[in-house]
């Protein structure tokens, strides 16, 4: 039984180890190549203190735990909590991908899709600051 207490407390602490030094991101990035399959794509994060905007995505880093959950986008706009973690922006159908920390996945769930998906409200789709490039993550720093 005091083996199993060292062997659980040793997991735990690996676990934490990973997350906080940001080993998850190539997890991400992982799932960011099998959502995007050939396609081209690019991952934009939300800026902590605005929203609307999503920060490029240039290090592996920038896709981990503790930068994107930090990153919920807070908001002036009262009542408006927040945006997506990261948003993959794909070179075809459909459009967008969100990442979900409930699936841990891209997932097809975008804020204002019903919208942005017609001509004259186009504006509303997610704006990044990075162009669909095939395996765009293999083009990104380690930290």
């Amino acid at each position: 039984m005091r083996n199993f207490g060292r062997v659980l407390v040793g997991l735990i602490a690996a676990i934490l180890l990973f997350f906080l030094i940001g080993l998850d991101g190539f997890f991400v990035a992982a799932q960011a190549e099998a959502s995007a399959g050939d396609r081209p794509y690019c991952i934009g994060t939300a800026e902590p203190k605005n929203a609307g905007v999503y920060l490029p995505v240039t290090k592996i880093e920038d896709l981990s735990f503790r930068h994107m959950f930090n990153s919920r986008g807070l908001t002036e706009e009262p009542g408006h909590i927040g945006v997506h973690h990261a948003v993959m922006q794909l070179a075809g159908p459909p459009g967008f991908l969100n990442w979900s920390y409930r699936v841990f996945g891209f997932v097809p769930e975008v804020i204002n899709r019903e919208y942005f998906s017609h001509e004259e409200t186009k504006y509303l789709a997610p704006q990044l600051p990075c162009t669909p490039v095939k395996h765009f993550v293999k083009s990104l720093m380690l930290f």
